[in-house]
């Protein structure tokens, strides 16, 4: 799941859409003046020379700061949308924001509502003509698909200065970037620099039914894949019931396989990193596999490959009936109505499934189990736990061109600092509990303490790509339309293996033209 120019991000949230102005929240008493942002608009780059000295920015003249904090953490009353039944009213943004604005009264902040239609869109459209705000949320791997436009600000620089406002023992207040869980660094672009601030984290496990689990006798949570396997056969026989509730169809078809593909990979392929990392920066790219195909050294009847999808398919013998015909909202019913035990989401369902009134069992939840040799004798000793969805969030903001022409550069990124204390992002994360954040240290929401989301995020990356972003999209469905039929028994070992291989062939040529422009 590492970042290179243009991987495939898919959505683990919902799209959101931003740039029209609504409100601006106004300071009255002046300071002294504000740090000059750089003038040059040669790279939208910050200069380390024009970067502020390590204190709260100083203000003079009056500075607004145009903030399009997307659809998460936008204050509600700023959306210019009506709250639907049971949805949380998002405040904390807003009183972080106030307690900024005590310590600098001349700085003021419009925050932007969310419109209808594309944000992707609307930003490309914001950023080409010059009238983006000066900070907005994005996703981070369009922030590098824009790299070389001129339209992003390099943040390197701030994240080496001490962060004036963390408490003195916490890592940030001697370096900004020390502050925060090792995903902030998951989305760096080709030329080494961070163009996008990751505040929180999202990510991936399985929910499970703990009324299921003591009825089949399962007293722990599985920490090894083969013990989850043997709770799943402890469901099915003590039960009746499938272990997994599955999604297998609709545009969710990629989410949960390639979840738990990308998570075996990790271990089928660990030995092979060095092999495929050919640039040696830890992970191998999608150009590195595409060469890697082309070598004969990744292909489809390798037998660590092999083994991983005989891995899956030996865990989809305990999908419900019918799980490639299933969409997600028809996966999230089967679960919640008590008819599987366990199901493969993310951190971001647990509101809905809390609040959810079909739901009458108590909630569990647990991270992907390690992978050793009692699943397969090819995997090796010593594989490290990683984060899976290391680098995914809704806390993602980064600074435009536009701070640059504006001299608004410095606030931003000072506003950024004091946003991301301990205790101001675990206020504006925790106001609804989504995600995770991404600071260390930082104030956690009590159930995702109970919930054990928390001590995943700080696992260092995962080093394999999920199947989705491999290569490209057209790969991931490929893989999903010969790999799922397999996992149920519609399609022989060795057709799945041999159509898998011509997909990677024709996979690694367009990725491989990607890069030499051809």
């Amino acid at each position: 799941m590492q970042a290179k120019p243009t991987i495939t991000r898919r959505e683990l949230l919902q799209t959101l859409c931003a740039h029209s102005a609504i409100v601006v929240l106004a300071a009255c008493t002046p300071q002294s003046g504000p740090t000059a942002a750089p003038t040059s608009a040669e790279a939208a780059t910050v200069a380390a020379t024009a970067i502020p000295a390590a204190t709260p920015v100083p203000t003079v003249a009056a500075t607004e700061i145009q903030f399009d904090a997307g659809e998460q953490f936008t204050p509600s009353k700023y959306t210019g949308r009506q709250l639907e039944e049971g949805q949380v009213e998002r405040v904390a943004f807003d009183e972080v924001v106030k307690a900024y604005r005590d310590l600098h009264p001349n700085v003021s902040i419009t925050f932007m509502a969310n419109p209808m239609g594309s944000r992707r869109e609307a930003m490309i459209t914001q950023l080409a003509a010059g009238t983006a705000p000066d900070m907005m949320w994005t996703q981070p791997d369009w922030v590098n698909e824009d790299l070389g436009k001129q339209w992003w600000l390099n943040l390197d620089p701030y994240l080496d200065m001490p962060n004036p406002y963390a408490p003195a023992d916490h890592p940030s207040a001697k370096r900004w970037h020390d502050g925060f869980f090792p995903g902030v660094d998951f989305w760096r672009a080709p030329d080494g620099h961070l163009y996008m601030l990751l505040g929180d984290q999202t990510q991936v496990g399985l929910y499970y039914n703990k009324d299921v689990f003591k009825r089949a006798g399962i007293a722990d949570e599985p920490r090894q894949w083969s013990q989850m396997i043997a709770a799943c056969e402890a469901v099915k026989q003590e039960t009746s019931l499938p272990a997994f509730s599955w999604c297998g169809g609709g545009q969710g078809v990629l989410d949960q396989l390639t979840w738990v593909t990308g998570w075996l990979a990790k271990y089928f392929f660990w030995s092979y990193v060095g092999t495929y990392d050919k640039d040696h920066n830890g992970w191998p790219d999608k150009w590195e596999i595409a060469e890697a195909i082309k070598a004969g050294t990744y292909s489809a009847h390798m037998k660590e490959q092999v083994a991983r999808l005989r891995t899956l398919k030996a865990m989809a013998a305990y999908w419900q009936e019918g799980a490639l015909g299933m969409d997600w909202e028809a996966a999230h019913r089967l679960f919640l109505t008590g008819g599987a035990a366990i199901i493969v989401t993310g951190v971001w369902m647990l509101d809905p499934y809390l609040r959810d009134p079909e739901r009458k069992f108590e909630l569990g939840w647990f991270y992907f189990p390690a992978v050793d040799r009692a699943t397969s004798d090819l995997v090796p000793e010593g594989v490290p736990m990683t984060n899976l969805a290391a680098g995914y969030g809704s806390f993602q903001y980064a600074l435009t061109a536009t701070a640059l022409k504006r001299n608004t550069a410095d606030v931003c990124a000072d506003l950024l600092m004091f946003a991301t204390t301990p205790s101001n992002i675990g206020k504006i994360i925790n106001e609804v509990p989504r995600t995770i954040p991404n600071v260390k240290a930082a104030d956690l929401h009590p159930l995702t303490v109970e919930m054990g989301f928390a001590e995943s995020v700080s696992y260092p990356p995962s080093i394999f790509q999920e199947d989705d972003s491999l290569l490209d999209y057209e790969y991931g469905m490929n893989f999903a339309s010969a790999v799922m039929p397999y996992c149920v028994g519609q399609l022989d070992e060795q057709q799945m293996l041999d159509q898998l291989q011509g997909y990677m062939d024709a996979a690694a040529d367009r990725v491989l033209a990607t890069r030499s422009g051809t």
